[in-house]
């Protein structure tokens, strides 16, 4: 809708009146009194280990006997008994994306939708989905907000991979606004250093209580307003980001800079498990999501696997996910929701760069750290002892040895012989999603371990 031509070309008031529309459907569809409904079940199961258990039971029962009824791979599996999950063999992506039919429950509903991932690290997923999932998926998300003190009448903000604004156009305003249900909505793809305070300038005039965005481009953010010696005014509730991990020193720094918490939602297309933080600050694992088991990684870890609940279309059973967790010993919260409660999670080791010994290095988020003026940075390596680094930076800031201090870091990733290259850059490439990936290594067979580098 928003790249066909005749958006593209309709003044922006029009653009306006036609987001507004779009976004009003959306509502419409995804938020309603079945909405409402589920919400409600899922608060009553929040401070009950009875209730929660019960109807953790009840959906594992549902979801394991529509696999078995209705998709190809499981009900051809003789090994399966549907009332015993340890039956179920574990499946990863590689299985689904080698034959994503088999997985696809035959008895599909109307209406239905392909949805992807983004494929940042390899090949994207489509995942087969009802309506009806996405109905359900909006009262959890409704939920998390309302957990980071939302609520009816707030502002918000959205600026995530919707292309509410043309590509090619060149002078502000990068924004377009959703009057219905009062939201601001940003381009994620117009973001330069000389446009950032055009944004930030707009935030604040707006001024949302919650600002929904990838934590990538908030830090991109947090660190123009740390060059500038500035900080947000404005009167956040919180900051909600999903889709991509948070390096540590980037979300205290998002944090100071915008005198708000993040909250963060780690979930998947697949809808294999859900992880977000509560008003306490403390990470839960969302137990009425999906039945989530933690497989043994060692040292404390704990590989994330998931059975999903929320679509009976494309049900997947023991799903690893790859990403990794380490449990709190103190399984109590001051919030007093029953709920796991996590210390820390490990997400999804994908991006890499090859150091000089031939190793993966997969933990690049502190190579920017201590760094001035650094707003944003890409990795790219098309070849063997070489890295060029693409930055987006503040020019009055990052300097010559400023430049050498970032190349210092990459070879202590990397290896002290790598020779490095920066290039300064107005803005990175983005994925069709708008997320920025934060290495593009093109090298492929290297045959040595893989090595996840530990600050």
């Amino acid at each position: 809708m928003f790249t066909s031509k005749f958006y593209v070309n309709s003044p922006i008031f029009l653009q306006n009146i036609i987001v507004s529309l779009v976004y009003l459907i959306r509502k419409i569809l995804r938020d309603n009194s079945k909405t409402r409904a589920y919400k409600k079940e899922l608060y009553e199961n929040e401070y009950s280990i009875e209730k929660s258990t019960e109807y953790t039971q009840r959906k594992l029962k549902q979801t394991l006997k529509n696999a078995v009824e209705n998709s190809e791979f499981y009900r051809n599996n003789p090994d399966i008994d549907p009332d015993n999950l340890d039956g179920f063999p574990y499946i990863s992506k590689k299985d689904l994306l080698a034959n994503p039919k088999a997985f696809t429950a035959e008895k599909k509903p109307f209406p239905s939708f392909n949805v992807s991932t983004s494929g940042t690290t390899g090949s994207p997923l489509v995942v087969a989905t009802p309506l009806e999932t996405l109905v359900l998926e909006e009262a959890f998300i409704s939920r998390m907000r309302e957990w980071a003190g939302f609520e009816k009448g707030d502002r918000r903000a959205w600026i995530r991979a919707d292309q509410v604004v043309p590509a090619g156009q060149t002078k502000a305003p990068y924004w377009r606004t959703s009057w219905f249900d009062d939201m601001l909505i940003m381009s994620s793809y117009h973001i330069t250093e000389e446009a950032l305070p055009l944004y930030l300038e707009k935030l604040m005039d707006f001024d949302p209580a919650i600002i929904s965005i990838y934590p990538s481009t908030i830090t991109v953010f947090a660190r123009y307003l740390e060059s500038q010696g500035k900080y947000y005014k404005g009167n956040l509730k919180a900051i909600l980001t999903s889709s991509e991990s948070f390096a540590v020193e980037d979300k205290a720094l998002v944090e100071e800079r915008f005198g708000s918490r993040v909250v963060e939602w780690y979930s998947m297309v697949e809808r294999a498990s859900a992880i977000t933080n509560c008003e306490h600050g403390n990470y839960h694992v969302v137990s009425d999501y999906a039945y989530t088991e933690f497989l043994d990684a060692g040292d404390g870890r704990h590989e994330i696997v998931g059975t999903s609940f929320n679509n009976p279309l494309f049900p997947v059973i023991r799903y690893r996910t790859g990403d990794y967790l380490v449990l709190k010993e103190d399984q109590s919260c001051p919030c007093g929701r029953v709920y796991p409660v996590v210390d820390r999670v490990h997400g999804r080791i994908g991006d890499y760069l090859i150091g000089e010994n031939g190793q993966k290095v997969h933990v690049l988020n502190t190579v920017p750290k201590g760094v001035l003026g650094v707003l944003a940075c890409q990795f790219i390596q098309d070849r063997l002892g070489y890295v060029e680094a693409m930055v987006v930076a503040n020019k009055s800031v990052f300097d010559d040895a400023q430049e050498q201090k970032l190349i210092h870091n990459i070879r202590l990733h990397l290896g002290h012989s790598m020779e490095v290259g920066v290039t300064l850059v107005e803005t990175l490439p983005k994925t069709r999603n708008g997320k920025v990936r934060q290495a593009v290594c093109s090298i492929k067979d290297v045959p040595q371990p893989e090595i996840e580098t530990v600050e």
